[in-house]
């Protein structure tokens, strides 16, 4: 609904054309990773969202969140960059976007990490061929 009030979003419910859609799916990729975190009961009793952002620069989608718990466990980073690349790999799909050459998270917490996978690691992901632990 935030799109559309910005008039981004025609009456078929898809950005306008002269819309750039990467720019468009990078935004609203952003806002569902701070809304999963925030929503699901799971991960709400668990993680806080300080920010998620979403861009795309040189058709390689850039998403820089800063995601923190109280009780610092030794998955944590697992969990959040799994759910993040499952959201991604899901939005993108169900969009049947394919104009990018991959994706690259940013963790920007002191000591964050970083995961670039290209667009065919990141369907090996989002099949199951590819685990998170072989990321991190």
């Amino acid at each position: 609904s935030q799109y559309k009030d910005l008039g981004y979003i025609g009456l078929d419910g898809l950005p306008k054309k002269d819309l750039d859609e990467g720019w468009f799916l990078s935004r609203q990729i952003a806002r569902r990773v701070k809304m999963t975190f925030e929503e699901e009961k799971r991960l709400r009793n668990r993680f806080t969202v300080q920010s998620s952002e979403g861009r795309i620069e040189d058709r390689v989608f850039q998403f820089k969140f800063s995601i923190s718990s109280e009780e610092v466990s030794e998955d944590d980073t697992e969990v959040i960059f799994s759910k993040i690349l499952k959201l991604v790999g899901g939005i993108l799909r169900r969009y049947s976007f394919e104009d990018f050459e991959g994706i690259e998270l940013i963790e920007t917490l002191p000591g964050g990490k970083k995961v670039y996978l290209s667009k065919d690691d990141l369907e090996r992901f989002r099949r199951g061929r590819l685990k998170i632990k072989d990321l991190i």
